[in-house]
């Protein structure tokens, strides 16, 4: 008999169901399921990407989570507790391999390889958050590299842009249009400011020089060689390598 569960109310799918059994829902891995009711191995629920479609799937199959539950009952609504931008970070990198893998089929070899790069570097950042053993300013400098760079990923694949207030995704719900609307003009303003040119300093400790002429002024030049291009570095227009 199926009965509504009291605690097993959110969890995220680690082995995929093709949903061949009577009733059965399609879940992918990574998909994440918010859990009505149980019965014998077995849960009722749907998967968060697609609400509208109910449908069993084995409790084996699922990972729980925590979660509060809003409004307790047939409108009940469940909120992980785990970190917004953990839950966002999921949710995002699950969308983009799908259209990771277009960019491969549209031969956009360029962008194909520059997303593969940011979604490692991504998954290196969450494994680092997960461990639970960094400070707190730490912790906030992830998170600023970690939404920079879903921002990034979401622009350059024409996905919406999201607002966020301290790193976290904002809930419409819950913050007035003028509020969201203060949020977005400040992200635009601060993406069309131009980024200062960065600056480095290089300290060379001379150990021994011959010359001649000690009388006369010197001159010493030296350059930087990249051992990956077997080439000096040598600065172009504008800065760039050449």
């Amino acid at each position: 008999m199926w009965i509504p569960t009291e605690h097993e109310k959110f969890g995220v799918v680690i082995a995929s169901f093709r949903g061949t059994v009577p009733h059965g829902l399609l879940l992918e891995i990574g998909d994440t399921v918010q859990i009505l009711e149980k019965c014998d191995g077995w849960y009722r629920g749907f998967a968060l990407k697609n609400p509208n479609i109910k449908g069993i799937f084995p409790s084996n199959y699922i990972h729980l989570k925590n979660a509060c539950v809003k409004n307790k009952g047939q409108f009940e609504m469940v909120i992980p507790t785990e970190d917004s931008v953990i839950t966002e970070m999921t949710s995002t990198l699950r969308d983009w391999g799908t259209m990771w893998k277009q960019l491969y089929v549209r031969n956009e070899g360029d962008l194909f390889h520059r997303l593969w790069h940011i979604m490692n570097e991504i998954l290196d950042l969450r494994r680092q958050v997960l461990v639970g053993h960094l400070t707190h300013d730490r912790m906030k400098d992830i998170k600023r590299h970690i939404t920079a760079r879903l921002d990034w990923g979401n622009e350059q694949l024409g996905l919406d842009l999201v607002p966020r207030k301290e790193y976290a995704m904002v809930d419409p719900e819950e913050i007035s249009i003028t509020e969201l609307y203060r949020l977005m003009e400040h992200r635009h303003r601060k993406k069309d400011t131009p980024i200062p040119a960065s600056s480095h300093h290089l300290f060379v400790q001379m150990k021994s020089l011959m010359c001649s002429n000690l009388g006369e002024e010197l001159e010493v030049i030296f350059s930087l060689f990249d051992s990956k291009e077997n080439r000096p570095i040598r600065k172009g227009k504008e800065g760039e390598r050449c």
